[in-house]
C-alpha cells in the first residue's frame, strides 16, 4: 500500500510568531505551531483526504504554490468540493463533457442518482502589476515591524507605491529618529483632546508616499519587547468601477464550454478588495443601478430605478450569457472565515437551464423581471453545513 498523499508536511510545529505580510500563506498555515492555526490545518487536511484521488496531486501542487493567486484558487476548489459533499451531492473532478474531450469543467454534481449542474470554481484578485504592488509594499511593513519602537505604534497609509522596491533600512532608521524625539505623554495628551491630533511623518522617495502617524502606547505596554510596531494600515484603492470585475469573470466562465446539457453554476471568490457590496455583484450582474428623477407639473417628484445595459447577464442587446443559470458569490473568502462567511446564489432569470431553487440550500438572490430588483431567500449557513461552530477556528473565550 502507497503512502497515503498529505496537504501539510508532518513535522513539530513551535513557531508561535503572527504572519509576516510577504509570507506565503502555505509556508505559515504549515509551519505555525498557534492553534487556531493547528485547527485550520487540521479541517483542511480532512478535507483533502475526502477529495477525489485523482486530482489531490494537482490540487496539492496548487495549494503549496508560493504565488498567492494560484494558492488562494486552490484552497477555494477544495472549499467548494467539501460544501457540496457536506449538502449530500456525490461530485466528480473534471469531469468529460458529452461531445468533447478537450473541456472539463470543476465538477460535475449528483444528487440521488441524477446529474444536477456543472459548477466552475474561480477567483477574482488583483492583477500581476497589483499583486507585484503588493507584494512590495508588505517588504517594507515586514521591515518596519523590525525597528525598535517601544513607545509608539505607527498608523500607516500608502498613499503611492513605487515600481522598484524601497530602501526599508533606510526608512526604518528615519522612522527610529523621528519616534525617538517624540515624548509618548504629550502626545497621549495631543491625542485625547483630538483624536486626529497625531504626530505624522511623510516619507516620499521614487514613487513611493507614505504617510505615517505615532500612536502612543499606553504606560503599561511600553517598553515591552517582541511587539510589533504596526498597528493599522490604510491601503489607497483607486479603483471605483468595481462591477467591471465581477462582469469580466462571468462573462469569460460563460464562454469557456460549449452548450451544455445542464444548469451552470459559477462559483466566484471575490478577493479584489475593491467589490465589497451586494450592489457591486449585483451591478456586475445585470447593469449599473441608476435613479431617473423627474419633476410632475403638480410639484410632485417621481423617482424612478433602470440599470444600465453594461452588466454580464444583461447588455445592449437584451440578456447575454444565458449559459451561465446563477453565479455563487462570495467576497474575501480564506480559511479563517470557513464557519463565518456563507456565499450567496445570485440566480440569473434568463438562464437557458435554470438551476431549480431547491436544489440548493444555502441563501439565494432570486431576481423580478420586470424591476430587476433582488429577492433574498434565506438559507443554511455553511457553519451548520460543515458542522462548525460559529466563531471556529476560535474558542468563545478567544473572542472579545
Amino acid at each position: 500500500m502507497g503512502t497515503r498523499m498529505k496537504l501539510f508536511d508532518n513535522i513539530t510545529r513551535t513557531d508561535q510568531r503572527p504572519k509576516r505580510y510577504n509570507q506565503p500563506p502555505f509556508d505559515w498555515f504549515n509551519t505555525s505551531g498557534r492553534p487556531a492555526v493547528a485547527k485550520i490545518r487540521d479541517l483542511l487536511e480532512a478535507w483533502f483526504q475526502r477529495f477525489p484521488e485523482a486530482g489531490k496531486p494537482d490540487l496539492s501542487s496548487r495549494f503549496r504554490d508560493r504565488t498567492n493567486s494560484q494558492h488562494q484558487a486552490a484552497f477555494f476548489e477544495l472549499y467548494m468540493h467539501e460544501l457540496l459533499r457536506s449538502m449530500g451531492f456525490k461530485v466528480r473532478v473534471h469531469p468529460d463533457l458529452p461531445g468533447t474531450t478537450d473541456a472539463h469543467p470543476d465538477f460535475l454534481v449528483i444528487k440521488d442518482g441524477l446529474w444536477c449542474f456543472y459548477l466552475e470554481a474561480t477567483l477574482v484578485s488583483p492583477s500581476e502589476d497589483e499583486a507585484a504592488e503588493e507584494a512590495r509594499t508588505n517588504v517594507i511593513y515586514d521591515t518596519l515591524n523590525k525597528m525598535n519602537s517601544p513607545n509608539f505604534f505607527l498608523h500607516i497609509r500608502c498613499a503611492a507605491a513605487g515600481k522598484k522596491s524601497p530602501p526599508g533600512a533606510r526608512l526604518r532608521q528615519e522612522l527610529e529618529r523621528w519616534l525617538i524625539g517624540l515624548d509618548p505623554d504629550k502626545c497621549r495628551e495631543r491625542l485625547e483632546s483630538k483624536y486626529d491630533n497625531m504626530h505624522s511623518f511623510r516619507w516620499r522617495h521614487d514613487g513611493w508616499d507614505i504617510h505615517f502617524r505615532a500612536v502612543p502606547r499606553s504606560p503599561s505596554h511600553r517598553g515591552q519587547p517582541g511587539v510589533r510596531p504596526i498597528g493599522s494600515i490604510m491601503q489607497a484603492i483607486w479603483r471605483f468601477e468595481s462591477h467591471k470585475i465581477i462582469r469580466a469573470v462571468i462573462e469569460k466562465k460563460a464562454t469557456k464550454y460549449r452548450e451544455l446539457n445542464l444548469p451552470y453554476i459559477v462559483a466566484v471568490n471575490v478577493i479584489d478588495d475593491s467589490v465589497d457590496d451586494i450592489d457591486d455583484i449585483m451591478d456586475g450582474l445585470f447593469g449599473q443601478l441608476n435613479i431617473t428623477t423627474t419633476l410632475r407639473p403638480n410639484g410632485s417628484i417621481k423617482e424612478r430605478e433602470r440599470r444600465d445595459p453594461n452588466g454580464a447577464w444583461l447588455g445592449p442587446r437584451g440578456p447575454q450569457n444565458t449559459r451561465v443559470s446563477a453565479a455563487l458569490i462570495t467576497l474575501q473568502l480564506s480559511p479563517w472565515k470557513v464557519a463565518t462567511q456563507t456565499p450567496k446564489m445570485f440566480h440569473n432569470p434568463w438562464a437557458t437551464r435554470p438551476l431549480p431553487i431547491d436544489l440548493w440550500p444555502l441563501p439565494h438572490w432570486i431576481i423580478n423581471l420586470n424591476k430587476i430588483c433582488p429577492q433574498y431567500l434565506t438559507g443554511k449557513s455553511t457553519a451548520e453545513v460543515l458542522g462548525l461552530p460559529a466563531l471556529w477556528p476560535f474558542a468563545d473565550e478567544d473572542v472579545v
